[in-house]
């Protein structure tokens, strides 16, 4: 949840830089993608996507890759990025205790139904007054956002229901989001913002978004549904907005309010409550 929440902040770092959301959604696939198609080549070929298979493989990157990932970031062109930070993670846990539950038959824990309300509020104070923009398309947005939300909560019970390695699933979603962004940004982009922006910020995004976000973040995020389930997994994304604005306060020197800290404490209860167990 840490990189997680790093890849908004340095989404918005790029973004000052001048990157575009296309830029950025690039960056994140272009190493990882080369990187994992000999792997998957080794691993069990074309034919059967690495022992995943085509039909699944397709399903988890069209719910956790390229495509989730552009659905957020065409959801902050209609509404504020502070409603992606609260609305995403909000959202999240809430589709994945009723989708695990109805899929995998993973109980709703009291302490879940208790954490999960306390950890929205505790979202809503640190996502602060700017949550309450509105604007004439700004319910677009937020439906993007919220589809969002149940996007990756499917493809997180889909994660535990097929029992897919935390490595393989890396691979695939990977190289599946490489073949299918990549081309497409290769048409209809004309790559001025990159060559205008400085090399470093290229590079330090690749680097950032291709091995930390979508290797490893991905990597510990698969083991962690294999671990723990579907539902109490999914419960972390309240940790997002939580480490993105403690993460933004250091690195693009944005201040944490009084309010937001009251905030963070909130989620911080509510993890408490949702994910602590008792052990005999």
């Amino acid at each position: 949840m840490l990189m997680f929440g790093g890849y908004f902040v340095a989404g918005r770092h790029g973004a000052v830089a001048g990157l575009t959301s296309r830029d950025l959604v690039a960056l994140r696939y272009v190493l990882p993608g080369l990187v994992f198609v000999p792997l998957l080549l080794k691993w069990g070929g074309v034919r059967n996507l690495g022992g995943v298979g085509w039909m699944r493989g397709a399903t988890l990157t069209l719910l956790g890759g390229a495509p989730y990932a552009f659905l957020v970031m065409v959801g902050v062109q209609f509404a504020p990025g502070v409603h992606a930070t609260v609305i995403t993670p909000g959202f999240t846990p809430i589709a994945g205790a009723i989708l695990a539950h109805a899929m995998l038959g993973e109980p709703v824990t009291l302490r879940a139904i208790i954490g999960i309300p306390v950890a929205l509020v505790g979202i809503v104070r640190v996502a602060g007054p700017g949550l309450w923009s509105v604007g004439p398309s700004v319910w677009l947005g937020d439906m993007m956002f919220a589809a969002a939300s149940i996007s990756y909560a499917l493809y997180t019970v889909l994660l535990r229901r097929w029992q897919v390695p935390p490595l393989t699933a890396a691979a695939v979603i990977n190289v599946l989001s490489a073949g299918i962004w990549l081309p497409v940004y290769a048409v209809l982009s004309d790559l001025q913002s990159l060559t205008a922006v400085p090399f470093g910020e290229i590079i330090g995004q690749a680097v950032f978004q291709g091995v930390f976000t979508s290797v490893a973040a991905l990597f510990l995020y698969v083991r962690a549904v294999h671990v723990l389930g579907a539902s109490q997994t999914s419960f972390f994304f309240v940790l997002v907005p939580v480490f993105g604005t403690l993460l933004a306060s250091i690195v693009l020197d944005e201040r944490v309010s009084a309010v937001q800290g009251a905030g963070i404490a909130a989620v911080a209860v509510a993890m408490m409550l949702a994910t602590f167990r008792r052990r005999d």
